[in-house]
C-alpha cells in the first residue's frame, strides 16, 4: 500500500501507475442490495432465472453505477492518507466506459494511477486513471478518469462556520452560507411533465436538443446513504459520520455518495420516459460527471432530463442524455452528467448527431 503524507508525495507520482487492489467478488447479494437502494430492479440485474434463459452470458450483471460506487473502497486497498493530508472529496468522472459486462460472481480488481494534477485557488484537482478488470478476462469492466478535489484551506472554512454559529448567523447543521448554493436560489424545480412515450428511433429524435421532462421528488436520507455505504463499502466520514460532519464538514451534515445519485438515475428517468418493454436499453458510458454542489442528507431531489445527441448503429441507437440531479431550492445541481445508452429500436429515418 502506498501512503501519502503530503501533497508533494502525490505530485511525485503523476504519470505513473500507483498499484493494484485486492480482488473482490461481485456477488448477487451485492447486486440485489444496490437494486433495492436505488430502485433499479431491471431483470438483467436481479432475475437470475430469466438471465439464465435470455441473457447473452446466462447470468445477471452488476449495475454500472455500482462499479463506480466500489472505486472508493478499492482505492482504499491501494493508497492511504495520513492525518497530515487535507480532506479530499470526489468531484466527478471523465470518459467512463463499460467495455464488457461485470457478471454476478465475477472477481474484479482496480488498477489506479495519477494522470495529472492541477492547482486552483484553495486546492488541488487530481485526475486518477481507474481501470476495473477481471483477472483472465479479455475486456475491461470499467475504464476512465476519476476527478478529486483537495481543499488546502478547509480548516479555515470550519473556523468561519464556528464563528458564524456563535454569532447566530448560521444554525447548527446549516449550510447555506458555506455551500456552493448561495445566491439566486429558486424554491423548487418545475413540476414533473407528463410522461413521454417513446417507442421508436423517431420518437426519441423528436426531443433532440431539448429538455424532455422532470422526475418526481425523492428524499435521500441518512438511512439510504448508510444502506448504499453497506453495499459498496464506502464509509468515508463525509457520508457516514453525522457527528463528525457537524464538527468538521463545511456543510454541517453528511452528503450522499455521487455514485448513489448516478444509481438513482434509471429509476427517476422511468418517471419521465415511458419505454416499450420490448426495447433493450443498456448503459454503455458516463461522461463529464461533476458534483457542483453537495447533496445534503435529508434534502429532496429531482432529475431534469434532456437529449443532446444520438446516432444510428445498424438496428441500434446510441443516445446521449443530459442529466441534472437538482436539490430543492438550490442554484447549482448536485450532479451534472452525460448518460450514454445503447437501445434497440424499430427501423426508421436516419438522424444525425447534434452537440
Amino acid at each position: 500500500m502506498k501512503t501519502f503524507s503530503s501533497i508533494r508525495d502525490l505530485e511525485s507520482l503523476v504519470g505513473r501507475e500507483i498499484g493494484v487492489s485486492d480482488e473482490i467478488v461481485l456477488d448477487q447479494a451485492m447486486i440485489d442490495g444496490f437494486a433495492e437502494v436505488t430502485g433499479d430492479e431491471h431483470w438483467t440485474y436481479v432475475d437470475t432465472e430469466r438471465c439464465a434463459r435470455e441473457a447473452p452470458h446466462g447470468q445477471t450483471m452488476a449495475h454500472p453505477a455500482l462499479l463506480l460506487g466500489l472505486i472508493t473502497q478499492l482505492v482504499g486497498k491501494i493508497v492511504a492518507f495520513t492525518a497530515n493530508m487535507p480532506t479530499t472529496f470526489s468531484y466527478g468522472f471523465n470518459g467512463i466506459r463499460f467495455p464488457a459486462p461485470a457478471r454476478a460472481g465475477q472477481r474484479v480488481r482496480l488498477r489506479l494511477g495519477v494522470a495529472r494534477i492541477e492547482r486552483f485557488r484553495g486546492g488541488l484537482q487530481s485526475y486518477w486513471t481507474v481501470v476495473l478488470e477481471s483477472p483472465g478476462a479479455a475486456e475491461l469492466c470499467l475504464s476512465g478518469e476519476w476527478v478529486t478535489r483537495t481543499y488546502l484551506h478547509i480548516g479555515f472554512l470550519r473556523r468561519v462556520k464556528l464563528i458564524l454559529r456563535r454569532l447566530g448567523v448560521l444554525s447548527a447543521g446549516g449550510h447555506r452560507e458555506l455551500s456552493t448554493q448561495t445566491k439566486g436560489r429558486h424554491t423548487a424545480a418545475p413540476s414533473p411533465a407528463p410522461q413521454r412515450t417513446m417507442r421508436s428511433f423517431e420518437d426519441v429524435a423528436d426531443f433532440l436538443g431539448k429538455q424532455i421532462g422532470v422526475s418526481d421528488w425523492i428524499v435521500i436520507d441518512q438511512e439510504k446513504i448508510d444502506a448504499f455505504a453497506k453495499v459498496t463499502g464506502d464509509y468515508y466520514w463525509t457520508h457516514s459520520d453525522p457527528e463528525r460532519c457537524k464538527r468538521d464538514s463545511p456543510y454541517g451534515r453528511t452528503i450522499a455518495h455521487g455514485a448513489l445519485m448516478l444509481g438513482l438515475i434509471p429509476m427517476l428517468v422511468r418517471q419521465i420516459v415511458d419505454w416499450d418493454g420490448s426495447i433493450a436499453m443498456v448503459t454503455c458510458a458516463f461522461d463529464k460527471i461533476r458534483y457542483p454542489a453537495p447533496a445534503l442528507s435529508g434534502s429532496r431531489f429531482q432529475v431534469l432530463l434532456g437529449l443532446s445527441r444520438m446516432e444510428r448503429l445498424e438496428s441500434d441507437a446510441r443516445i446521449c442524455w443530459t442529466v441534472l440531479f437538482q436539490a430543492e431550492g438550490a442554484e447549482k445541481p448536485c450532479l451534472a452528467a452525460e448518460w450514454i445508452t445503447q437501445a434497440r429500436f424499430q427501423a426508421g429515418r436516419q438522424v444525425h448527431s447534434a452537440s
